[in-house]
């Protein structure tokens, strides 16, 4: 494991301590399934812990389908991306919640967060969300009743996730979780960190069997040729820029298709 952090990061500027330097991209992958099953299935620790020792024991290309399906089809968020990709030096470290970025996380709230009185702040967001709780008769039609903290949540042993980015440490998953510690007087959290590594836009990332099946569905509803041609054109392109691409390919477009010219378009695929 690599220890030590490429100088003047803004990850080591911005944090009050750093656990962990080159963190397995599996290790951040299963921190972000163990969030999300807690959401969705409130297990608790015991149960929690035993549904991810299962998790552990998947192959990696059985355990990268499940992050891309949690990443994409039920959440839509860029974790898969992040997390698939070897772009990446993966940090833990304890960040306070003040030195946060915030980033996107709902339209509708969108434009406050990107306000002048705001500015992305986590802190100034959460007392703006605190005084609009006190001054809103019906909870239930405000556009922020989804940011009141789940005091049945143990929040401080939670763990978030962010991009260092433009000096700053920005968040990319966890917004919801950030602003209720924000707004409960939690100070600091626990963090896995994105610092991009100094030849990232020359390695390929995973794209995602998804993708690559859902372009051949494309192209089996059609019989447009130059509609095909672009779908070819697009899987080719996501081929070169991908780690994942080639296998994909010979999986969805040759082993398990019975059309003979998908079959020929995937061969054709990967022997340009």
């Amino acid at each position: 494991m690599n220890k030590s952090l490429p100088p003047n990061t803004a990850t080591e500027r911005l944090s009050t301590e750093i656990i962990s330097v080159g963190v397995e991209r599996r290790t951040v992958g299963e921190a972000y399934l163990a969030a999300e099953l807690h959401k969705l299935f409130r297990w608790d620790t015991k149960e929690l812990a035993e549904q991810m020792h299962a998790i552990s024991a998947l192959s990696d290309q059985d355990f990268f389908k499940l992050l891309e399906a949690f990443s994409f089809t039920y959440r839509l968020n860029g974790v898969f991306y992040r997390v698939g990709s070897e772009k990446y030096l993966w940090v833990e470290a304890i960040v306070p919640i003040e030195n946060l970025t915030l980033t996107g996380i709902e339209p509708v709230v969108d434009a406050v967060v990107q306000s002048t009185d705001i500015q992305h702040h986590p802190v100034a967001f959460a007392q703006f969300l605190k005084d609009h709780f006190q001054t809103v008769d019906d909870v239930s039609q405000s556009a922020f009743r989804v940011f009141i903290p789940d005091t049945t949540v143990n929040l401080e042993n939670q763990v978030l996730f962010a991009q260092e980015k433009h000096d700053q440490i920005r968040m990319f998953d966890g917004g919801h979780r950030i602003l209720a510690m924000a707004q409960l007087g939690i100070e600091s959290c626990r963090m896995y960190i994105a610092i991009s590594k100094e030849n990232a836009s020359e390695i390929p990332q995973m794209r995602g069997p998804a993708v690559f099946l859902h372009l051949r569905k494309a192209f089996e509803a059609t019989q447009d040729h130059a509609v095909r041609e672009n779908i070819v054109a697009v899987c080719r392109h996501l081929i070169s820029t991908s780690s994942d691409g080639v296998s994909a390919v010979q999986t969805y477009w040759i082993d398990y298709a019975q059309d003979d010219d998908v079959k020929a378009a995937g061969a054709a695929m990967l022997a340009s």
